[in-house]
């Protein structure tokens, strides 16, 4: 009996989706070199009555992005992948 797999909701071009939003987000953080992150504050996007440094959101951001990385890794080390 042949194993029915349902289609990947995944994007074909995820590695380059994914490359795309590194260097936008790249750029986006150079064109911060010239303030000081530690002076600059943020708003929470998701809870308004807290802030941070803009360093702290930016340390946020670079954890979250490795974040995925990681789960990108466990994928790929997944048995049978890429068939399951």
């Amino acid at each position: 009996m042949q194993k029915i797999v349902p289609p990947s909701e995944i994007d074909a071009n995820i590695v380059e989706l994914f490359a795309a939003h590194q260097a936008e987000l790249i750029g986006k953080i150079k064109r911060t070199e010239t303030v000081d992150w530690r002076k600059i504050k943020v708003t929470s996007p998701f809870i308004k009555l807290i802030t941070y440094k803009l360093s702290d959101g930016f340390q946020v951001i670079v954890e979250h992005e490795w974040r995925h990385i990681r789960q990108a890794e466990r994928v790929l080390k997944m048995k049978n992948f890429p068939e399951n």
